[in-house]
């Protein structure tokens, strides 16, 4: 496409670094009119996928649709609140179902219906929600609503509100996976599942890591203190965007791995948690 470009310095099997401003890739798009520039680079977006690294891709794709964007009414200070408003609980939650059940074969007739608890971070963002599936449908129920949508795993593509969206999933580890739909590229993980072992057990990872590289701005806990679940424990800035690292579970914290101001890389321990 003569009018569409995508500039990047990395390839498959490069390391980002954490001496430079962590900038993968541009698009960029000509067209006639704004409105025509921004469809096209969004569909261009919509179809970019990039794994192994945590990126703002899903941010750029709500962003392209925000109503003060095209009309040039956009100012830093409402840029990433306004599009992370686009990034609805409904969608959180159905890629979280996405994470449950994505990658399952499909259930024979004799074991059709499942229902379980599922507690996902993703976008910095802890979701907790109950899934519920018959056949190919799912039930996501979130904050008290509920959303539907349909599962085609054969062909890899999920229905809700009458649209279908396709996905992939690489799953790197027992609990973490790689998602692409068109609402970006995302890094699931699930940092607390119950367990049927006895009544009240419960089971979470102690480790807080960096799932992307960057710079710690804040630090706030320190070894000893008591939190909740869900309360901060530290900032990082990565991508020009301010990421927050929070405790999956009330606990103690029993030691902080890094200092305020140091760069951290992708996997690095930041924070061990005792329950």
């Amino acid at each position: 496409n003569p009018t569409l470009r995508f500039d990047s310095g990395y390839r498959c099997g490069d390391r980002m670094g954490l001496q430079y401003d962590s900038l993968i890739g541009k698009i960029i798009g000509f067209a006639d009119t704004r409105q025509a520039a921004i469809e096209q680079v969004k569909h261009a977006a919509q179809q970019l996928v990039c794994f192994g690294v945590e990126t703002n891709l899903s941010f750029l794709i709500a962003l392209l649709d925000n109503s003060d964007f095209s009309a040039i009414k956009h100012h830093v200070q409402s840029i990433q609140a306004d599009a992370l408003e686009a990034l609805s609980p409904a969608m959180l939650a159905c890629l979280g179902a996405l994470y449950a059940f994505g990658d399952c074969p499909v259930a024979s007739v004799w074991d059709t219906s499942i229902e379980r608890p599922l507690s996902v971070r993703i976008l910095g963002m802890h979701v907790h929600a109950l899934l519920s599936k018959f056949q190919d449908l799912i039930t996501v129920t979130l904050n008290e609503e509920e959303f539907q949508f349909k599962l085609n795993p054969q062909d890899k593509t999920i229905s809700t509100d009458g649209q279908y969206l396709s996905y992939q999933i690489f799953r790197s580890s027992d609990k973490d996976v790689w998602l692409w739909c068109p609402f970006g590229n995302f890094f699931v993980e699930k940092y607390y599942e119950p367990l049927k072992l006895d009544q009240g057990t419960t089971a979470t990872s102690r480790f807080v890591v960096a799932h992307l590289p960057g710079k710690v701005l804040k630090l706030h806990v320190a070894p000893g203190d008591i939190v909740e679940a869900d309360q901060a424990l530290i900032s990082i800035e990565s991508m020009k965007m301010e990421h927050v690292f929070r405790a999956p579970l009330a606990g103690t914290v029993n030691s902080i791995k890094v200092e305020e101001n140091s760069l951290v890389e992708s996997g690095e321990l930041l924070v061990e948690l005792d329950y």
